[in-house]
């Protein structure tokens, strides 16, 4: 590979040049020829908006281009589609089968996520360069099979070694170890995300350069634990609300015969909209807090510096008001909705460029179906890991 031209270091904002308008067009018409085809369309329509999007999406005046054919998207969809039904007829016929169905699913998770990297990388294009992945198979059951659940068998020995030993003695012991095993599970969420981030990202490619991320698990873990502890105390705001407004409920039912409990209804209005808020605050915080510390620390050779500077309040704000206008306009806002937070997204993003990116020849890479990727959306095993412009 040609040495870079090295020139002064500048800083280049990401740009999204697509308005509501304009792709409400496609969509209607995505949508209403998906309609009339049965669903068929849909495998184009996913092409069209992701051309979008993509088409859309500038940096240092130049585009991104998606490169995947409605054809592949189908075939991957009909796979899949066929997986999905043999799944759950199996599974309301025979649930015993449908069982061992689902184990098979989930052995078959790595794989369908590692292709769905593998797929979506080469798909992509910048300056007519293609992305490429070549993280290994192993590595990916690694992380999403072994370490999740390493600490909960070995929790499982000791339960079990501990029952053989003692018997109904330790049934106390028992029952506090198998608590111990499924909390450990979740407790290990945090790890294997951050392991995934620096599987997906240091196994990058543009062309012949390579991407690398110094991605930290204690940012995974403190984000984590911070939702955790806001849940913690939102959930103990509601719970006084609940306890003051039955409290209230049965002095006024005793004092008025017949007397509905209003204040029993308004907490449940005031608990419902808590979690909703709370729900999109969390998908926000998380997002913010994730993608900035990602991009940030994301580089390609020595050549692009990657950096984020999403902020909670505005993303929460987008998100939320997104919600209440597609469900005022029954829908018909989505495609608006969709271009607005792309907007903020790329506008929140930028990169520093300390070399000539025009050196990097594109690597050749063979044919991959859309299988993995469609499967993932089939059986709602999404590969993206939350990074997005």
């Amino acid at each position: 590979m040609d040495e870079p031209i090295v020139q002064e270091s500048t800083t280049q904002p990401f740009k999204f040049t697509g308005n509501g308008r304009e792709y409400f067009k496609i969509w209607i018409v995505n949508i209403l020829l998906s309609i009339v085809t049965l669903g068929i369309y849909s495998a184009w329509a996913k092409v069209r908006t992701n051309r979008y999007f993509y088409g859309n999406t500038f940096f240092n005046d130049a585009n991104f281009e998606y490169h995947a054919t409605g054809w592949q998207i189908f075939k991957g969809r009909i796979i899949a589609a066929i997986a999905l039904l043999i799944y759950v007829a199996v599974s309301e016929l025979f649930p015993q089968v449908g069982f061992g169905l689902m184990l098979i699913i989930l052995l078959a998770t790595p794989w369908i996520i590692w292709n769905s990297y593998r797929f979506n990388a080469r798909i992509t294009s910048y300056r007519q360069v293609r992305f490429s992945f070549d993280g290994s198979l192993s590595n990916a059951y690694k992380y999403m099979l072994l370490l999740p659940f390493l600490p909960a068998v070995a929790i499982g020995l000791i339960a079990g070694t501990t029952w053989l030993l003692f018997g109904m003695n330790s049934i106390m012991a028992v029952f506090i170890l198998a608590a111990l095993a499924m909390i450990s599970i979740y407790a290990m969420g945090p790890y294997v995300q951050a392991l995934m981030y620096r599987y997906r990202w240091n196994n990058a490619h543009y062309g012949q350069g390579d991407f690398s991320a110094n991605i930290s698990i204690s940012v995974f873990f403190k984000t984590y634990l911070f939702i955790l502890g806001i849940f913690l105390l939102f959930a103990a705001i509601i719970a006084a609300i609940g306890y003051a407004a039955g409290a209230g409920a049965m002095i006024s039912a005793q004092k008025e015969a017949g007397t509905e409990p209003g204040l029993f209804n308004i907490f449940f209005l005031v608990g419902y909209l808590f979690t909703l808020m709370f729900s999109f605050w969390a998908k926000a915080y998380m997002e913010t807090r994730i993608n900035n510390h990602v991009f940030n620390e994301l580089k390609l050779d020595n050549v692009l510096n990657l950096h984020s500077n999403l902020q909670v309040k505005p993303l929460f704000w987008i998100h939320i008001t997104n919600l209440f206008l597609i469900i005022f306009t029954l829908g018909l806002a989505i495609p608006f909705a969709k271009v607005r937070l792309a907007n903020y997204r790329a506008d929140s993003t930028s990169g520093t460029i300390t070399q000539d990116l025009a050196h990097y020849a594109s690597l050749q890479q063979q044919k991959q179906s859309a299988l993995g990727d469609e499967l993932g959306e089939a059986f709602d095993l999404q590969g993206d890991l939350g990074i997005s412009l």
